[in-house]
This record gives structure tokens, C-alpha cells and sequence, in this order.
């Protein structure tokens, strides 16, 4: 069948339809409609050329707001009729709870609430993935989360003395967001040979001189940084930053004097290892000493006094929270010496040799932990569950027998095309807790 349809509009209110048809039912058609204001009106008429029939169709519409009118009337050669319809539309509103019930949204709306001490942030960023909003004037937001939940990031707006807060949120609850605080210090150098500063606080900020550095507050240790031949006139201090504060920090450099760089000269310093984890324990051996010596790092001090051979000795931990380096200061009288240590992050703190490597059912091995900070106890965790305390057995190295019996071996898990039964150990000092996992395969 093939029909085609024409429409053409004699002016804005009138409108001329032409149309025809060809296959089982061929008919020509044509028509006029016409709009006023809130009624229409409309006239069709069809003639059938084969077998030869027509129909004629009219009608009126009036529609205002949400009622309406419509009346219809059909002539065919062999009957008429007419028709009357009404109808009021109408809408009620659903509310959200049974909508998210129901799984209408892929995303649940988030609402929430930013602050900074106690006070509204304006302007700050709200992410979560797939889209992001600003807070207003009183630091609200809401934005839509998707329903499984996700991570929320608020970004501080430019300019404000505060950090990046993440959370994790599932939309069930408003949420009240502290932004953390923090506080920005200018580092301002006079005279010359003056190059920056170390602020050391549980973490180690490096500061050229001129130069701002935003940082949590607290109390930092400031360790200065001068150029070769120079020193900072003060020495080591320390600055107290307040939640945000913005304060600048004054150092003054000079020439060293000769007879200081002299004394200070030793044949050797070195650490062991060289390149420690953070939370290991490290020894620090200075040769070609004179006299007694201070090592102070992260607000702590050792005293130290060489042996007969000039050799003096340190053995201190890397604290836990250290990251990138640890610097240190060695001290002695009449001068004082900036040493910087790098750190592993990497660098397993717990090293495990089982003894033979692949046992079978029946057999019994011996298990060694090699500890690489003073820890207060060593346990190990079983496949069955059990936890079971490793035993002293030389200088941080802790050690058990195990005998690998049928119930243990029915616990291994595949590998490939062995079989392998996994353990954990578990180092403890204070609340810090260093894990590792390692396996006994089977045959």
C-alpha cells in the first residue's frame, strides 16, 4: 500500500490537508482546520474511488485549563453519527520515599551540610561520581548519589585554610562535614646564605626561603637550611601554628665561623640500614668523634659518648607517621649538623623463613619472624582461626614448631597445581599492628 499526506497552512489559524492512497483501498481525501483561541474546528471528507464511496467528518474542541470538550460527527452514505466527549485532567504528587521504594532512581538524593569550625563554608565543591555541585550561603548542598552509595569529596573553596575532606556515604542520612583546618606560614629569610626550612611535626615540610606552606596546625620543629659555608644565627626553635592562622616565621643566616667547620668535620656518618621504613628501628654510627654528642629528631633526644676509637653509636626507631625523609640534627658543642635520612615506605618490616619451604602431612616445621622494630609481641594466625604466640628466640627474632597434621593440610587452598596453606603473622607495639601473610605449600 502506498499513501501520502500534504499540509499546507492558508494563514496562522487555518490550515488545508490534502491526502491518497493506493493498494487495497485508493481514495483521495481533503480537509480544513481551523484554531480560535481556546476551540478548533475541523471538516474532513474522503471519497473512495473503487468501489465508490465517501465520508465526511467535522469537529469542535475546547479545551481551558484542565477541562475539556470535544464533539464529533461521521456521515457515510449509509449511516451518521455523532459524538460527545469531556475531560478534566488532574495530577497528584507522589511522594519521594515511594518512589526510591519502588526503584524509580538510579541515584538517591544526598543532602548535607559544610563546615569549617563550627562555621558554614560558601562556594565549596561537592563531588561524587558522575557530578558535583557548590554549597550555598549556609553550606548546604544536596546532590544525588548513586543508590549502591559512594565516596564524597568536598573541596575547600580557593583561598581557604582548610584540607580536602573524603567520605564515604550511603544517602540514608544528612550529612555534617568538618572541613580539616589548616594554617599557612611564610617563611621570611634575612642576611644571606639563607635558604629554607624543615618543619617537622609527625610529618616533614620542606620551606624555601620566601616561600608559603600550608600545614595542619600544631606545634613544628624548625630545623634551618643554609647554604654551604653559612648557618642560621638562632639555631633550631619552634613555631606553634593555629587552626587558621596565618603567620610568617623570621630566620636569619650568617657566615659560619672557620673554627665551627673544623670541629665539625667527622671521617665518617652512616646509617644501618640506609634507607629505612618508616617504624624501623636504625643505628647511626658517627666516627672521628672528640667529645659527647646530642642526636634530636621529631622532639625526641639521645645523648651519646664515643668509644675509645672516636666511634660514637645511636640506635633510635623512625617514627611510624614519617614519611619521604626524617631529618635529624646532631649536636655537639659549638656546633650543630642537619642530617637528613631518606625512608623505604616500601621496606617490609617483618621478614619470615619457614623451614622446609614445601612440608606434608605428618611433618613439622619451624617457623622464624625476624622483627625490624622493638616490637612487644609476635603472634601467628592459623587457617583454623587460632592465634598462636611466637616465642623469643634471639635478638627480634621470634620462632615456633608447627606440625602440619590432617586437619591443617584438609585447610590448603589451591595454587595453580599445588596445594598451599596460608598464615599470617602479626607484630604488635603499643596499638600499631604490622601484618604479613606468607604460605607452606604442600605436595
Amino acid at each position: 500500500m502506498l499513501a501520502g499526506n500534504l499540509s499546507w497552512p492558508l494563514d496562522p489559524a487555518l490550515r488545508l490537508q490534502l491526502s491518497a492512497s493506493l493498494g487495497q483501498e485508493r481514495a483521495l481525501g481533503a480537509g480544513l482546520s481551523y484554531r480560535l483561541g481556546s476551540m478548533s474546528f475541523g471538516l474532513q471528507g474522503k471519497l473512495g474511488l473503487f468501489p465508490l464511496d465517501g465520508s465526511l467528518m467535522g469537529t469542535w474542541t475546547w479545551e481551558e485549563g484542565p477541562y475539556g470538550l470535544r464533539l464529533e460527527g461521521w456521515w457515510t452514505p449509509g449511516s451518521t453519527r455523532l459524538g460527545l466527549e469531556g475531560r478534566y485532567a488532574f495530577s497528584l504528587g507522589v511522594p519521594q520515599e515511594v518512589t526510591l521504594a519502588l526503584g524509580g532512581y538510579d541515584r538517591l538524593p544526598l543532602e548535607g551540610q559544610v563546615l569549617l569550625e563550627g562555621k558554614p563554608v560558601a562556594s565549596a565543591r561537592v563531588v561524587v561520581p558522575g557530578m558535583s555541585t557548590l554549597t550555598d550561603g549556609e553550606g548546604r548542598f544536596r546532590i544525588y548519589l548513586p543508590r549502591e552509595g559512594g565516596r564524597v569529596r568536598i573541596l575547600p573553596p580557593p583561598g581557604t585554610l582548610a584540607f580536602p575532606l573524603e567520605v564515604e556515604a550511603d544517602g540514608r542520612a544528612p550529612l555534617r562535614l568538618e572541613l580539616p583546618p589548616a594554617s599557612a606560614l611564610r617563611l621570611v629569610c634575612e642576611g644571606e646564605g639563607g635558604r629554607g626550612a624543615y618543619l617537622a611535626a609527625g610529618m616533614v615540610a620542606q620551606v624555601a626561603c620566601g616561600a608559603q606552606a600550608v600545614l595542619p596546625p600544631g606545634v613544628y620543629r624548625v630545623y634551618p637550611q643554609a647554604l654551604p659555608g653559612y648557618q642560621a644565627r638562632e639555631g633550631d626553635g619552634e613555631v606553634l601554628l593555629k587552626a587558621l592562622e596565618e603567620k610568617s616565621l623570621v630566620l636569619t643566616f650568617q657566615k659560619r665561623p672557620v673554627e665551627v667547620l673544623e670541629e665539625a668535620a667527622f671521617r665518617f656518618i652512616r646509617f644501618f640500614p640506609p634507607k629505612p621504613a618508616p617504624g624501623e628501628e636504625v643505628r647511626l654510627e658517627v666516627g672521628g668523634v672528640r667529645g659527647n654528642l646530642w642526636l634530636a629528631w621529631d622532639g625526641k633526644t639521645l645523648a651519646g659518648t664515643p668509644q675509645a676509637d672516636g666511634t660514637l653509636r645511636f640506635t633510635f626507631q623512625v617514627p611510624w607517621e614519617a614519611e619521604k625523609t626524617l631529618v635529624l640534627r646532631l649536636q655537639g658543642e659549638g656546633f650543630s649538623r642537619e642530617l637528613l635520612l631518606p625512608l623505604d615506605e616500601g621496606r617490609e618490616l617483618l621478614e619470615v623463613e619457614v623451614v622446609p619451604a614445601r612440608a606434608s602431612p605428618g611433618e613439622e616445621v619451624e617457623i622464624k619472624v625476624r622483627v625490624r622494630f622493638p616490637a612487644e609481641g609476635v603472634s601467628l594466625l592459623l587457617p583454623t582461626g587460632e592465634g598462636l604466640a611466637l616465642a623469643l628466640v634471639g635478638e627480634r627474632t621470634y620462632g615456633t614448631r608447627l606440625l602440619v597434621d590432617e586437619k591443617l593440610a584438609g585447610l590448603a587452598e589451591p595454587l595453580g597445581t599445588r596445594r598451599a596453606l596460608v598464615f599470617k603473622v602479626v607484630a604488635r607495639q603499643g596499638q600499631k599492628l604490622v601484618e604479613k601473610r606468607f604460605r607452606i605449600f604442600l605436595p
